[in-house]
């Protein structure tokens, strides 16, 4: 009867948590839950499951089939790859290599990394440390398969506080873009062997994570770099637009979106841009479709749902907004007072806003008003690490390690 008892809890923790968040930003990198099964009645209060240490960072858990994945930093000069159990939190295996790193003097506040979020794709896991080491693991035991490094040509002189993109997998290829404030490459591996495939020099990185998109029948990544936005070719690594975004202190951040057949870029001081982009006899015409100072992002990525932008911006210690993504028409925003940084994850029902206050505002996805649902205390720590959406909880990195919540 006890062993019955423990397959049949097994079973339903299973079913209820079962659903996937494999990267960055969520099941399919763009901040959307398409397909999660939320409650048909939200708590008064979230239900503690259990709480772990862990090393510091920004890098934001991922989970697959039960199993959490985690980059942190250990002892000022580890960084370790984990994996743990979802139902407890125990670690099951990890992977540490040195990391040393110097921090940029305006950084001094913040940890040194880890801050580029894990893949996991094909039963691999894909991680690129603060130095730009890439490490290839198998996702079962932590065995590592390959490793790629760029860490010897970077430095955090200038405007660089270390590798914040988080790798992506496009057919056959992981790619990276990595470097430091004087230069720097995007670079395809194959997934497998971690041969490269193709590197494509000249820009630095920004600290966004690229998209991918096909436009005008070209498969292309799409990425903001330390000066620019860029459109490259996936398949042979080709630069094939470029759009001059330059801000004063090179932070761009946000990450670039691809919605409804325009571009969105913004940064916190040159505003939010929206752009077509079309392939016409072999030469790409870039047209400003609008430009608005209003509502800049800085930290915080957009979400776009049906023909809306939801947005969090830095203006008036931390307002949210919607707008339209066609012409920029600002149809509602907050008074203010949220934070300097939101993490926003767009559900049909639910628009999820995390603050670094450790609060989860419950939002209706409303384009016409903003209508507050409720909101909960994810952690009682500082918390900047974008968190984990599953089906019936919600998993929290914090300053000082990682919790689990039920709904």
């Amino acid at each position: 009867m006890k062993t019955i008892f423990l397959l049949l809890s097994i079973t339903l923790f299973s079913q209820s948590y079962a659903q996937d968040w494999p990267k960055w930003r969520g099941p399919a990198g763009n901040g959307r839950l398409e397909n999660a099964i939320l409650p048909s009645a939200w708590p008064e209060k979230l239900q503690p499951v259990w709480q772990i240490k862990t090393g510091v960072g920004y890098s934001a858990p991922i989970v697959v089939e039960q199993s959490i994945y985690l980059l942190s930093r250990e002892q000022d000069a580890t960084e370790v790859l984990s994996r743990h159990d979802l139902a407890s939190g125990k670690e099951i295996w990890r992977h540490t290599n040195k990391a040393p790193f110097k921090k940029n003097p305006a950084a001094q506040r913040h940890p040194k990394g880890s801050f580029s979020t894990p893949l996991y794709h094909n039963g691999r896991i894909y991680s690129l440390g603060v130095n730009a080491l890439l490490k290839c693991l198998d996702a079962r035991d932590g065995k590592l398969l390959w490793q790629r490094h760029y860490s010897d040509r970077i430095t955090t002189d200038g405007a660089f506080y270390g590798t914040a993109m988080s790798p992506i997998a496009v057919d056959s290829l992981i790619i990276v873009h990595v470097g430091d404030a004087k230069h720097g490459a995007i670079i395809a591996y194959e997934l497998t062997t971690g041969r490269q495939k193709w590197i494509l020099k000249k820009y630095m990185p920004g600290f966004s994570t690229p998209i991918v998109k096909t436009i005008s029948g070209v498969k292309q990544l799409i990425t903001l770099s330390l000066k620019s936005c860029i459109g490259v070719e996936i398949n042979s690594g080709k630069a094939l637009w470029e759009i001059p975004f330059l801000d004063e202190y090179c932070e761009n951040i946000v990450d670039p979106v691809y919605e409804n057949d325009i571009l969105l870029i913004s940064g916190v001081r040159l505003g939010t841009y929206a752009y077509r982009l079309k392939l016409t006899q072999n030469t790409w015409k870039i047209e400003k479709v609008w430009h608005s100072a209003e509502l800049p992002m800085y930290m915080s990525s957009p979400v776009v749902y049906d023909d809306v932008i939801f947005g969090f911006s830095p203006k008036r210690k931390g307002q949210l907004f919607c707008r339209k993504i066609e012409t920029g028409e600002i149809l509602w925003q907050t008074e203010g007072k949220l934070g300097s940084h939101g993490a926003l994850i767009a559900h049909k029902d639910i628009l999820f806003v995390a603050t670094e206050d450790g609060i989860l505002w419950l939002l209706k996805p409303n384009p016409k008003a903003y209508e507050a649902l409720g909101k909960y205390q994810i952690s009682e720590n500082m918390m900047w690490a974008f968190p984990v959406i599953l089906n019936n909880g919600v998993l929290a990195r914090d300053v000082n390690g990682l919790t689990f919540r039920k709904f």
